[in-house]
């Protein structure tokens, strides 16, 4: 079924160009533009709108109302550009919101925590609330009080100054036990809140443990069966050039395989006659050795399989592997359909390192706001080990900071679902293959949905997103994967997208 080679059922092949066709078309999909006007509409005509039996015109005149009413609310907030807000609906191109841009719009909207969570999950598809964040935290503390948004900026900033440097941040998963803690301390007023917070500064780590579980788990659930593949193309291959027959000849048991294979090919390389060794041949086995009995999980290995068809792979002069993606203009695909870089999951997998590093740097900047003269020696330190440079005084290690927190920033990722999705599809349909092998029974397009999305959804839940729905995008996209009478990967999609 899911192989690199696997040939589209030539009506499944049909099926899938529709819907390639119909995912392309963005206005069928649930996108933040649809979310902010009908919230719009519903606040001021306190109905339902229902932009599906809309004619395009009449759908644009609706966001363009519902924009206007929106700007004159937030524009002296300061929560965003015109330009960008316009955006947000659809207008003059189509962007969704960062993060950061909710919080800002839960304080000019006045929504409260179910609101947010909505915006946050439903609206711009990301996480609900990461209450380990101790800025996120402070945000939802500072919405339950009438607390205006810069207060809240303040306090993030005596918590940044009073924290202790020596913090060692937990590792553990304590989402629940902290929003219980959250609940328990809300009410309290702001000094003894803070308070609160900076004795238990541990727990605020900055992102979700829990989520990153799922992710690895999954990823390296997905690398076994990529090396079970990769044994069993590499012992075609060992086959084909007789590796067995030597083998047996000098003792060795098939547990030992994966430490000879490169022996065995010096060998051969020693003689005149090569046998059935080619160097095509030789080169394969040596790729498929590197995957099968790899001592750790290579990235490039997990994004070749995932994105097969659109990947170009490179070796460099030590035979290292990288990846790169054939231009995305060759893909009928939409721009909410993105290929995984090697870097991006690279972050993901050191997110407890990143967000430690922003976190210190927070609090040495805050730390400096009011300072003069000689920098403190601990941030000098701090500074040194991180290898930024050495201040002579407070305003160069502030120009310091600011420089590498905004580069900084960027490296700490928020793990997404359509970080995960494509990565439990994968799973989900290896599971599913198996428990058929076992149970002899043949492939059902229905059932094999329902396996990937229950498994998807009892994940999502956890991580507080969004239910997999053939309204978003990507979960359309990763739907297709399921014909009539087979089932698809991800990459074979992906080739179908391709244009000749």
């Amino acid at each position: 079924m899911v192989t690199k080679e696997h040939v589209l059922d030539v009506s499944d092949s049909r099926l899938i160009q529709k819907k390639l066709y119909q995912l392309n078309k963005a206005e069928q999909f649930e996108s933040f533009d649809k979310f902010i006007t009908k919230k719009v509409w519903k606040k001021e005509q306190g109905r339902n709108i229902v932009y599906e039996d809309m004619p395009k015109e009449a759908w644009r005149s609706l966001r363009e109302k519902a924009y206007l009413i929106f700007y004159r609310k937030v524009k002296a907030q300061g929560v965003a550009s015109r330009v960008t807000i316009k955006k947000w609906f659809g207008l003059d191109g189509y962007v969704r919101p960062k993060r950061k841009h909710i919080f800002k719009l839960a304080f000019v909207l006045h929504l409260d925590e179910k609101e947010l969570q909505e915006y946050l999950v439903k609206g711009i598809l990301q996480p609900g609330i990461q209450i380990n964040d101790y800025r996120e935290m402070i945000y939802l503390y500072g919405l339950g009080k009438g607390i205006s948004y810069e207060d809240c900026i303040d306090m993030i900033k005596v918590f940044e100054v009073q924290m202790y440097r020596d913090t060692v941040f937990a590792q553990s998963t304590h989402t629940r036990r902290l929003w219980n803690m959250y609940r328990m301390n809300c009410n309290q007023p702001k000094e003894k809140f803070l308070g609160w917070m900076c004795k238990n500064a541990g727990f605020f780590k900055g992102y979700s443990k829990v989520a990153l579980k799922h992710f690895m788990d999954v990823k390296s659930e997905m690398m076994h069966y990529i090396r079970l593949d990769a044994r069993k193309r590499l012992f075609e291959y060992l086959d084909e050039a007789e590796f067995f027959s030597w083998a047996e000849e000098n003792g060795i048991a098939s547990e030992e395989y994966g430490k000879n294979i490169s022996r065995y090919i010096q060998n051969i390389n020693r003689r005149k006659e090569k046998g059935t060794l080619t160097e095509r041949l030789k080169a394969n086995i040596l790729e498929q050795n590197q995957i099968a009995y790899s001592s750790r999980d290579k990235t490039t290995d997990l994004l070749a399989e995932l994105y097969s068809s659109a990947v170009i792979s490179e070796w460099n002069s030590s035979q290292t592997k990288r990846i790169r993606y054939k231009d995305r203009k060759k893909f009928r695909l939409p721009d909410e359909i993105f290929f995984i870089t090697d870097k991006y999951m690279s972050q993901i997998v050191a997110v407890a390192q990143q967000k430690e590093k922003e976190i210190r740097l927070s609090q040495a900047l805050g730390t400096l706001e009011t300072a003069r003269g000689d920098c403190p020696q601990w941030i000098s330190d701090l500074l040194s080990e991180y290898g930024i440079g050495l201040p002579k005084n407070v305003e160069q290690a502030k120009t310091l900071l600011r420089k590498t927190l905004r580069m900084q920033e960027q490296r700490c990722h928020l793990l997404q679902r359509e970080d995960l999705l494509p990565l439990i599809h994968y799973v989900a349909q290896r599971r599913y293959e198996k428990m058929l092998q076992e149970q002899e029974a043949a492939y059902q397009c229905e059932d094999a949905k329902i396996f990937f999305i229950q498994m998807a959804d009892g994940i999502l839940e956890e991580c507080q997103m969004a239910p997999v729905s053939g309204r978003y995008q990507l979960d359309y996209l990763l739907l297709s994967c399921y014909g009539e009478n087979d089932m698809y990967s991800m990459a074979d999609i992906i080739e179908e997208a391709e244009m000749e």
